[in-house]
């Protein structure tokens, strides 16, 4: 069978998954789930580069004039024009090999990552590497790591998972992922071993296990069910002792690892147990409890006695002396309570019998002591301290000996050699360290990439016959830090050598950081806190057998199927108790794809489905279709003009040469010769060139500090440089509304409850809890009255919004409540039914179903509770949200949505105080929701919900018959209220808006918004302006209507010059389906100067994008967005901008730009766009002008010799001319040149109008170009060849020293129309360019007419020509006298400066005269006024300036002053 067909994965007791069929496995040499992206091999590089190179038709032109020219017998050597071609595409295919390597390096980094993977063999998970996952691997995943493969979800921490897809479809919400009902059931039997819950006990609950490892093979063992807090061998090492915050002490019997007794005070246990030990010959064990008191036992487990010793015990120790143990040392928090005050962190030593107080160490703490231990021969004392330090005590009299400063970071363990020789410390800064206890000194320091909780010397350390010098480090983060901070593969246990400072190894799959660690005392082995393998082996157990389908590239359209082969009977009856069918069906929400982080989930143990290119991450690699530039277009056919006018030429030349007498050869063959002498005038760099200049561009758009968002730090970056130009010529701009002119900061604003607006909810631009706002104050009012009218309306309204959500619920570090979901909207609604005191509390997934139970408090003691059953999520399509809930044993409907939606689903109109709170919130510019809901009929909803899960697994036509079942249910809804919700503008908006506008760009708003909620926004951020005349075309039902709305429009906004519309998405479906109506709506958005769309689908926003395209061919399209629903309108557009903003990044990864504000969208037009478009257009009539220059020597010099096919300059001077001498040097004038600062760009919109209008690259610009080409090229050719020159190569030297001075006449002419066209001429770029451009011409002859390399070898034709221009007057003259000529090219340039300027160039003028005039004011001015001209000059520089110079500014003030 097919790798490609459906496939089986059975597991079986004790032995790896068999995968049938057995092809899955094999693919990629036995490497199913290894990435490679790499295009070749060394073997295989240039061969498919090359053959790529020559799919472009320039490249395949190039490679027929280097075979032509290879012709024997022809004008040129060969060699100038082969080797070049030869050097392009060994660039090019060395660039290939370049970001091949790239690609090989990125394909390791995938292939090389680690994860855990289940052995079946040891009944232990293994690190793999991701490249070794084969399909039915058991994989167990912790908190923020990506999985290796598409997986199947088999278990997660509290029965749900939560993942980030953002790097498969850029949204950054998190995405809720369950098991499937069949293994949610298994997996909640006790023989696949304990769970960690979720919700609030989650960060108390974290550790549940003890783990058991020997020789690095684990054992599992539950024995406590809090966190770990310490493990004790006793001294013989046959026993070891626990206690965990459970208040629980077990004593464990090491060889068999059962619990042989616990230790327990009499009454209640104490709340936690932070400390045990044990004596040395395990006759007595005392504890260290929470609540302060010191319990002693026997080894037995009988109470002994008690020493209230108050505070919050962190730790205990007996003393060392061998028969004399009866004393203890010990360290406390301070505490504060009624009954004993205020209990200071104190370090204490007692004696056991009798029970005393011996001494007392309070007054020189630092900070609060973690734990103290004895030192050497009972002598001192050691304590570690959360400020980093350790210190050593007197143990007789209290007085500090030593302080030592040991870590940076809080000291959270030490341990000693048995000899108390040499002490181990480690920190939460990662780092661990051996210290010697005679001087204090550091000898060794190990560093980690975790915080260590926990450091154990080897008791093998010292021994002379089995030295092992191993030292043991236990990483996590605290317990507490874990359920908010989802912290990952930290958990596990540290083995390193102490002298070679090197790990060892580690021993992984704890679902918890490790609090503590301790070896046996033969050193075989060692215990920490930890997680079992049980859900593992008991799949196998159970004889799971999952059966999936063929893959598919849709992200949701993922089935199969799962069977238990060999089922126990207790999994059988788990399975009848909830109801678990057989075969269970398989839905895309139980499967994770690759790449996919888990997040706010401990844990997850899941089985891999499918591998490598089978992913559903390789299966939508495929790229994006690309957009080519107008200007890219232009210069296409630039050159395939050039090709058609060469091709003239060529037999204009073969037929004269005819008419003439020019028998010698072939026709055929002078018509090739013709080419090969003029091929040059389309460069083989051009297109090298045009790249590396929109490679320039982009690289200073990713540069440019004013676009840099200060809250993220994040640049503007162009993430093509193929469009940078268009940027230049925009001439619409169509914008979203919401997180792209808005913050996308949802604040719960208002309510209408029972016909009745409850207040504002707002205080200071927030929701206000603190303070309560108006709206809060009245809707916790109505809530503590149930004598209220309003009460039981008002709680079922803020219910709705409490229970009807997706929202997750975390409990903060201050007990405050932290809620988490996919839409802004919904957090908001929770927060405000927080505010008012019905709070979500908690949502637990329900084991061995896909329900949830949600917790709702308030107000006052109320407590409800919902079984969430169905959620009918919201799409663009539905615009609305339901849940099914069971409340009390009835079940409910509660669903939210757009007016326009929820209107017709409603049992009765909103009309009335709903209609008028409706268009009165949205004359706010606030976004309304409809709240409703319905009772539902017992019978039908029990036989619906089976209906929909039977859908929900459907693999064809599932979205339709979802969407028709939930039209069973979404009717006759009561509304129960409306919300309002504040977005507010992004700083700088208006300002933004105004600034485009200015510059004749018509703006369009795309949005999903209503009407007045869209046009109430353009008013605030200016697009309509209130002297604007405004035509509506909305609510339309037929294209006769549209095409009616239109001609009224058209009359309503004739003759004015500051019009708008306002449209929707009725409008737009009945306008765009008729062909009278789309030329009909364009004309009126011509005679408008911006537009406001509303109830907008994302097809829609992209088919009126696509209508301004197809009416207007030359106009330049520019769509920007920040979410998913703006993808098909930022691809349709010509150019695309995508903002990073809070509904993911799908919008950036579908742009040609991505930034972080809007209005960055100013510089990015004004100066990037507008400097780009300049730029390039420069580039391209340059590069047209200077090698027609170049070649209308050879022109004339064939009208001079009668069409004899002849070359006029010397080949290898072609060949520098293109490259290096005035190839080089318009590169960097056209990447580098400056105009006018940004600050002013951007404060002239008018300067745009250079694009809009196409000014600098048109028509008969081109043909100026090129009749100025002429014009230099004849006089460079006609001076020198007629006056000092010969028409005769048998002449020898004269002519080939005249065409040499008309070589160098070109590169003169060339370089001076460079210089003239550069906007700063007199830059440093602009000038060392230039010189580099004259010094290379220089050093190019010296080589060929001076040096054997070129007389000999190269060019022997123009032997001594360089000396000869030098030497002799006649040559000399015509070199320096010939390009006075400029001068009448200077006039002419200036005059049309002066009378016909460019916009740029009457902005430079108009600048250069302000600051010539503010220079002579400042030499004329007394002091005070210089002053304030310097402030004035300050205030007229960027903001950034002024932020960051006023030392700047005073010391020009003092200046100014003397």
């Amino acid at each position: 069978m097919s790798e490609h067909s459906r496939r089986k994965i059975t597991f079986t007791k004790n032995a790896s998954p068999v995968v049938d069929p057995p092809a899955v496995n094999e693919g990629q040499g036995g490497y199913p789930n290894r990435v490679s992206t790499t295009r070749f091999t060394l073997a295989t590089w240039l061969p498919k580069s090359l053959f790529a190179q020559f799919q472009r038709v320039a490249n395949i032109y190039f490679l027929f004039v280097s075979v032509i020219v290879c012709i024997p017998d022809g004008p040129m050597a060969w060699p100038a024009t082969v080797l070049t071609f030869l050097g392009v595409l060994l660039w090019t295919a060395l660039k290939d090999l370049y970001e091949d390597r790239r690609r090989k390096r990125d394909d390791d980094a995938e292939n090389l990552r680690r994860c855990m993977r289940y052995n079946a063999q040891s009944c232990s998970f293994e690190e793999v590497n991701w490249k070794d996952v084969l399909a039915g691997d058991i994989l167990l995943s912790f908190a923020d790591e990506a999985f290796p493969a598409d997986v199947l979800l088999v278990r997660a921490a509290g029965g749900q998972a939560f993942i980030s897809t953002v790097n498969l479809d850029g949204e950054t919400n998190l995405k809720e992922r369950r098991a499937a009902d069949l293994l949610s059931a298994i997996t909640d039997m006790p023989e696949a071993g304990p769970d960690v819950p979720r919700g609030e006990q989650a960060r108390e609950q974290v550790l549940k296990m003890a783990r058991m490892v020997v020789e690095m093979h684990p054992y599992s063992l539950h024995i406590h069910e809090r966190p770990l807090t310490l493990v004790k061998f006793n001294y013989d090492g046959d026993f070891f002792i626990t206690c965990g915050k459970d208040g629980e002490v077990n004593l464990i019997r090491t060889e068999t690892c059962e619990r042989v007794g616990t230790y327990n005070p009499p009454g209640e246990k104490a709340g936690a147990v932070f400390a045990v030990d044990v004596t040395m010959d395990s006759t007595y064990v005392v504890t260290a409890n929470a609540d302060g008191k010191l319990c002693f036992y026997t080894f037995k487990g009988e109470h002994v006695s008690a020493i209230n010793h108050g505070g919050v015990l962190k730790y205990v120790e007996w003393n060392l002396k061998p028969g004399d143990q009866n004393m203890v040392c010990t360290c406390n928090d301070k505490f504060k309570s009624q009954s004993e005050g205020l209990v200071p962190n104190r370090i204490m030593i007692w004696s056991f019998d009798p029970p005393r107080r011996i001494l007392s160490i309070d007054d020189q703490l630092p900070m609060k002591a973690t734990k103290v231990k004895w030192g050497a021969f009972d002598e001192t004392l050691v304590s570690i301290f959360e400020e980093g330090t350790v210190i050593v005590w007197d143990s007789s009299d209290g007085r500090q000996l030593q302080l030592i400063q040991a870590h940076q970071m809080a000291v959270t363990s030490m341990n000693f050699t048995e000899d108390r020789m040499i002490m181990a410390t480690c920190s939460k800064d990662g780092t661990a360290k051996l210290w010697t206890l005679d001087d204090y000194e550091c000898i060794k320091e190990y560093k980690t990439d975790r915080p260590l909780n926990d450091v154990a010397i080897s008791p093998l350390y010292c021994s002379e016959n089995n030295c092992k010098m191993h030292l043991l480090m236990g990483g996590g983060q605290d317990a507490k830090d874990v359920a908010v901070s989802g912290a990952s593969g930290a958990f596990e246990a540290l083995l390193w050598h102490m002298v070679y400072e090197e790990e060892i190894g580690s021993v992984k799959g704890h679902i918890g950081p490790l609090n503590s660690i301790a070896w046996f005392r033969d050193g075989a082995g060692f215990v920490t806190g930890g997680e079992a393998c049980m859900t593992a082996k008991h799949l196998q157990e159970e004889g799971l057998q999952v059966e999936l389908d063929v893959p598919k590239a849709v992200l949701t359209d993922m089935d199969g199927s799962l069977e238990l082969k060999s089922a126990s009977s207790t999994a059988q009856a788990k399975m009848q108790e909830v109801e678990v069918k057989i075969p269970c069906k398989l839905g895309y929400e139980l499967f994770v794809p690759r790449g996919c982080v888990l997040r706010n989930t401990l844990y997850v143990i899941s089985i891999a489905a499918f591998c490598g290119p089978h992913t559903k991450t390789r299966m939508n690699a495929a790229q994006a279709v690309g957009k080519v530039s107008n200007m890219q277009v232009y210069l296409n056919r630039g050159v395939q003009g050039l090709v058609v006018a060469l091709a003239l030429w060529c037999t204009y030349c073969t037929i004269a040469g005819e008419v003439q007498g020019e028998t010698e050869k072939h026709w055929f063959l002078r018509f090739l010769f013709y080419w090969i002498i003029l091929y040059q005038i389309i460069p083989v760099s051009l297109y090298v060139c045009f790249e590396i200049i929109k490679l320039s561009l982009a690289f200073q758009i990713n540069r440019d500090p004013s676009m840099v968002d200060l809250r993220t730090q994040q640049p503007a970056t162009a993430r093509t440089a193929d469009l940078v130009e268009e940027m230049g010529q925009v001439n619409f701009v169509f914008s979203d509304k919401t997180g792209t002119l808005t913050e996308n900061e949802m604040v719960f604003a208002h309510c209408c409850v029972g016909g009745k607006d409850l207040g504002d909810f707002r205080k200071g631009g927030k929701l206000d809890i603190q303070e309560e706002a108006v709206g809060v104050a009245e809707a916790k009012r109505v809530l503590a009255d149930p004598a209220d009218p309003l009460h039981s309306q008002a709680l079922w309204f803020f219910l709705n919004l409490a229970t009807n959500h997706s929202v997750q619920v975390e409990t903060g570090a201050n007990g405050k409540k932290i809620f988490e979901g996919s839409s802004a909207d919904e957090v908001a609604f929770v927060d405000a039914a927080n505010a008012v005191g019905v709070t979500f509390a908690s949502r637990t997934r329900l084991a061995g179903t896909s329900h949830t139970e949600l917790v709702v408090k308030g107000p006052g003691p109320q407590e409800f509770t919902f079984t969430n059953v169905c959620e009918i999520p919201f799409t663009s399509d539905r615009k609305r949200m339901s849940v099914i809930v069971k409340h009390v044993g009835e079940y409910w409907c509660m669903c939210k949505g757009a007016d326009n939606i929820m209107g017709p689903l409603c049992s009765r109109p909103l009309d009335g105080t709903l209609g008028e709170s409706l268009t009165q919130y949205s004359k706010l510019g606030l976004r309304t929701l409809v709240i409703a809901a319905k009772k539902m009929d017992l019978s039908f909803t029990e036989d619906w919900l089976s209906r929909w899960k039977d859908a929900s697994l459907e693999s064809e036509d599932r979205e339709k018959k979802l969407a028709e079942i939930a039209a069973e249910v979404e009717h006759s809804l009561e509304p129960a209220g409306i919300t309002a919700i504040e977005d507010k503008l992004q700083e700088g908006v208006p300002e933004a808006i105004v600034s485009i506008k200015a510059a004749s760009i018509r703006f369009w708003v795309l949005t999903g918004d209503k009407t007045e909620t869209a046009v109430e926004i353009a008013k605030s951020c200016r697009l309509f302006t209130p002297s604007m005349t405004l035509a509506y075309l909305v609510n339309c039902s037929s294209e006769q209507q549209a095409l009616s709305l239109l001609e009224e429009a058209k009359t309503k906004l004739q003759d004015l010059t500051d019009g708008g519309l306002v449209i929707d998405g009725t409008f737009v479906q009945q306008v765009l389906s008729s062909a009278n109506g789309r030329p009909m709506l364009y004309e009126l958005a011509m005679s408008s100067t911006c537009c406001v769309c509303c109830r907008l689908s994302p097809q829609q926003k992209r088919r009126l994008v696509e209508l301004v395209k197809d009416m207007n061919k030359t106009g330049i399209t520019l769509a920007v967005g920040d979410g998913a629903n703006d993808v098909p309108m930022i691809q349709g557009a010509h150019v695309g901008i995508g903002i990073r903003g809070k509904e993911g990044n799908q919008a950036v990864q579908a742009s040609d730009v991505a930034i972080s504000q809007f209005r960055f969208l100013v510089p990015l037009l004004y100066c990037h766009g507008r400097r780009a478009y300049r730029r390039v257009a420069t580039f391209i009539c340059y590069m047209f002008y200077k090698h027609t220059t170049l070649a209308v020597g050879d022109i004339f010099y064939a009208h001079q010799i009668a069409f004899v096919p002849q070359i006029a300059y010397a080949e290898w001077l072609n060949s520098a001319f293109a490259s290096v001498i005035c190839g080089l040097p318009v590169l960097v004038v056209v990447s580098l040149d400056t105009d006018i600062p940004d600050e002013v760009s951007v404060a002239s919109p008018d300067l745009y109008i250079e694009g809009l209008q196409r000014m600098r690259f048109n028509g008969p610009l081109l043909v100026a170009w090129v009749l100025s080409a002429f014009y230099h090229g004849g006089v460079s050719w006609l001076i020198p060849n007629l006056t000092v020159g010969s028409v005769d190569e048998e002449d020898g030297s004269e002519f080939w020293y005249s065409s040499c001075i008309s070589f160098c006449l070109v590169v003169i002419f060339v370089n001076f129309r460079l210089w003239m066209v550069a906007e700063s001429p007199f830059s440093k770029q602009t000038v060392g360019i230039i010189v580099f451009s004259f010094l290379s011409l220089a050093v190019t002859l010296a080589v060929l007419a001076e040096t054997p390399l070129g007389t000999d070898m190269m060019q022997p034709k123009i032997a001594g020509a360089l000396s000869a221009m030098f030497t002799e007057a006649r040559y000399a003259a015509v070199l320096f006298l010939t390009p006075l000529l400029l001068l009448l090219d200077l006039a002419v340039y200036q005059a049309i400066a002066y009378f016909n300027p460019y916009p740029l160039t009457a902005a430079k003028r108009k600048l250069w005269w302000s600051k010539r005039q503010k220079k002579v004011a400042f030499r004329t001015s007394p002091t005070q006024t210089r002053m304030d001209i310097i402030r004035l000059s300050m205030q007229e520089t960027s903001p950034h300036f002024r932020v960051t110079a006023p030392s700047c500014t005073e010391s020009c003030m003092r200046q100014a002053e003397r």
